[in-house]
């Protein structure tokens, strides 16, 4: 359970305050802290210390829509609700209105101003319950499929608003707020395959849970992210641009020189065939190649000219 409590009048009374806490301990549930910011940070450091000794593993998340590094020192909350990243998100690829350069430097901006161990544990979103559903930002399901990939690519961990997953709709509060969809004959059956598909990759490779973060390629409308653990490498190329798009980055495992890796991205992409080499292409446009980044890698596609390359050979398409 993921309870939310808001700050109460007369939290500087010592009763009240004690109250307050023994109420959240008998709860014991999964805490979000709503606008977090407008309580003192010497009730939350009380709060964690009581709720932490009765449960050591309880999840303590913060709103916080700034930089949020005070509260996130190890003595009050676990994680804050990322809204920086999810504006950054939704300014490159939901509404167009940066470039990937840009883009780039906000994100870095972003991982530069906390510790790794406070990244590692970030809350992702791309929507909530206070803004405008993602599919109506971007006003187009394979735009917001590639925000939904990042989301999942970026340090922290991902968090999915109800129903954005079966493509709901919604604006500003309260209209995003609009009940659950459970009728399947309503829901976008494709756009929840994608969904499943997604936690299926960050679940199977430890380079999307837990591996560094950097960026390989950022240019016009065209990103490549890599995510690097011991156990491999993970690259994300994306194309964002309605355009066929023809990239060259470069590749520097620590185990190899320091090869070239070409990477053809088309709007829509279908499926890999082998780990050599790659045919991607839509119903209607001729296909392209994809040259792997090094022989043996699988290739995997994403909607929207998403490409994500890793060290494993099991093939899996997006």
């Amino acid at each position: 359970m993921l309870t939310a409590i808001r700050p109460a009048f007369g939290l500087g009374n010592r009763t009240i305050r004690d109250r307050t806490i023994i109420t959240a301990a008998i709860c014991k549930g999964y805490w979000r802290l709503d606008v977090a910011n407008e309580v003192d940070h010497g009730f939350w450091r009380q709060f964690r210390r009581t709720l932490k000794s009765l449960k050591p593993d309880l999840y303590i998340l913060g709103e916080i829509w700034h930089d949020a590094m005070p509260w996130l020192r190890g003595d009050q909350f676990d994680a804050v609700m990322n809204y920086p990243a999810t504006e950054a998100v939704l300014q490159f690829f939901a509404k167009g209105e940066i470039d990937a350069e840009t883009f780039s430097f906000q994100i870095n901006r972003l991982l530069a101003g906390y510790p790794q161990q406070v990244n590692e544990a970030a809350f992702n979103i791309v929507g909530s319950h206070d803004t405008p559903r993602l599919l109506t930002v971007a006003g187009d399901e394979r735009k917001g499929m590639q925000a939904a990939l990042f989301q999942f690519v970026l340090p922290g961990t991902p968090c999915i608003y109800y129903g954005d997953e079966t493509g709901m709709q919604g604006g500003a509060d309260p209209d995003c707020r609009r009940p659950m969809v459970w009728d399947p004959q309503r829901q976008h059956a494709q756009l929840l395959e994608f969904y499943r598909r997604l936690v299926s990759l960050r679940k199977s490779h430890s380079a999307l849970q837990e591996g560094s973060f950097e960026w390989l390629y950022a240019r016009g409308r065209q990103l490549v992210v890599r995510r690097t653990h011991a156990s491999g490498h993970v690259y994300v190329c994306f194309n964002h641009d309605a355009a066929p798009t023809h990239l060259v980055f470069d590749v520097d495992p620590h185990d190899s020189p320091r090869p070239r890796a070409s990477t053809s991205c088309r709007p829509n992409l279908r499926e890999m065939r082998n780990t050599k080499e790659t045919s991607l292409g839509t119903s209607n446009v001729p296909t392209e190649t994809i040259v792997p980044l090094t022989i043996g890698e699988t290739v995997i596609t994403a909607e929207y000219g998403g490409v994500l390359a890793t060290r494993t050979v099991r093939v899996t398409a997006l």
